[in-house]
């Protein structure tokens, strides 16, 4: 909206106190693709927006043109957004910015194949970073959608966040007192790794922290994959990543002082995988930590899954730990976690007040309280056949590692319809001092 792209040698222009009113809009298939109402990309170290000069988008900014090649080291081959499209080489600082009309992509991949790939981000605020950049203070208003829509064996991979849609390799080097009040929604077919979040779709990046941000609209996904999306080398589509914060954080960082009032909904039938859904963060891979987070937003898994044997971990703070991370310090959850899909497939439903799978050795909680009451709809839920396998919990729902639980409570209500639930662990479960997860 204001400038295409910012490269060179140049080192530290700014863009401050500047709006654009124009709509953004492309039509064209290329390489790569990205749009920005601020700023396409940039490869220099740059500043958009300040405490005295914020900068703000109110035009549209839609992409309907498809990319022309798979995704080539990480880069993301589609990047739309607010403020700016990708930060790829080097820093910038984005702060006090503010989109204000919705961010839509629609693309029908060009190129594609078992093992060619096309990558597709979208943020309120940022769709990439590759940098240490800084993100603070800023707030996306308007919905954020992405789809991306393909036949045959082309795939892609989609990452969409409120905020920023692809935090890549590098730490970003802050996030802090963004917000995002506009609903975030991922749509499409063939989508073989996709994360949604009301912040960030996905941190793939050592110690990124995240503080001080709200998410107070819904999150959705409907995207969704088949039987036939399978690398040749025979990978499989991965799990979706649903969080009210962040869809998947991969990271060692950690996420404090955040809270989501939105609703995190699937009703995507999925193959091969499944899904991970959470209040805070869909997915936890790293050794991160969750501090002083609060979930007041509903947690709904609605999808009629048509295969077998796939896994949904739902969880209120987290759906599932897959590192040791530790949640701690009165983090809270007083939304309905709930899987409500009806089906005579047989699957895994793991559903938890504050954590709904645990494959990590060394994860903990502590000092964690799950609130609910069953009269007025909370607490965890599911209905489903007696031949899916369901394991639920005032605080975690399964564990196959040793974990920690010490100093929690429930208060919510924990309910298989019409058949009696089952709260199970295959390894050591340490629960300590006044620690409850007692279903009933």
């Amino acid at each position: 909206g204001i400038t295409g792209r910012l490269a060179g040698d140049v080192n530290g222009p700014k863009i401050e106190a500047s709006c654009n009113y124009g709509n953004i809009l492309n039509e064209t298939e290329a390489t790569y693709n990205y749009l920005g109402g601020i700023v396409g990309y940039s490869t220099v170290v740059a500043t958009i927006g300040s405490e005295s000069g914020p900068c703000i988008n109110y035009g549209q900014i839609r992409n309907t043109g498809p990319s022309s090649n798979s995704s080539i080291n990480g880069q993301p081959n589609i990047a739309v957004a607010g403020i700016i499209g990708g930060i790829l080489t080097k820093p910038c600082t984005v702060e006090c910015c503010s989109n204000l009309n919705s961010v839509f992509n629609y693309s029908q991949l060009a190129f594609g194949g078992p093992d060619g790939i096309n990558k597709t981000t979208v943020g309120g605020i940022v769709a990439f970073s590759a940098t240490e950049s800084i993100i603070r203070d800023c707030c996306n208003s308007a919905p954020v959608y992405s789809c991306n829509d393909s036949t045959g064996t082309k795939m892609s991979r989609s990452y969409t966040g409120g905020i920023l849609g692809y935090s890549y390799r590098k730490a970003l080097g802050s996030f802090s007192g963004n917000t995002n009040e506009a609903e975030v929604k991922s749509d499409g077919l063939h989508v073989f790794d996709d994360s949604v979040g009301g912040l960030i779709g996905l941190v793939d990046a050592v110690a990124t922290d995240l503080s001080s941000c709200s998410n107070n609209a819904d999150v959705i996904n409907l995207a969704t994959r088949t039987e036939s999306d399978v690398l040749s080398d025979g990978t499989k589509a991965t799990a979706v990543c649903i969080g009210g914060i962040v869809g998947h954080h991969s990271g060692s960082g950690t996420l404090y002082d955040c809270i989501n009032t939105g609703t995190i909904i699937n009703t995507a039938s999925e193959y091969h995988s499944g899904s991970n859904m959470g209040g805070i963060a869909g997915q936890m891979s790293s050794n991160g930590k969750i501090k002083t987070c609060s979930n007041q937003g509903n947690v709904l898994h609605t999808a009629e899954p048509t295969t077998a044997s796939l896994y949904y971990s739902l969880g209120g703070i987290v759906g599932l730990s897959s590192g040791a991370i530790a949640i701690s310090d009165n983090c809270t959850n007083s939304g309905r976690i709930e899987k409500s899909a009806v089906t005579s497939v047989k699957n895994n439903h793991y559903i938890g007040g504050i954590l709904g799978r645990n494959n990590a050795q060394g994860t903990s909680i502590s000092d964690c309280s799950n609130i609910g009451d069953g009269s007025t709809g909370k607490g965890c839920t599911i209905s489903s056949s007696p031949t899916n396998n369901v394991y639920m919990g005032g605080i975690l729902g399964h564990t196959n590692k040793t974990i920690s639980i010490s100093r929690c409570t429930n208060s919510g209500a924990v309910k298989r319809a019409a058949i009696h639930c089952v709260s199970s662990a295959s390894s050591d479960v340490s629960i300590v001092m006044y620690a409850l997860a007692i279903p009933y």
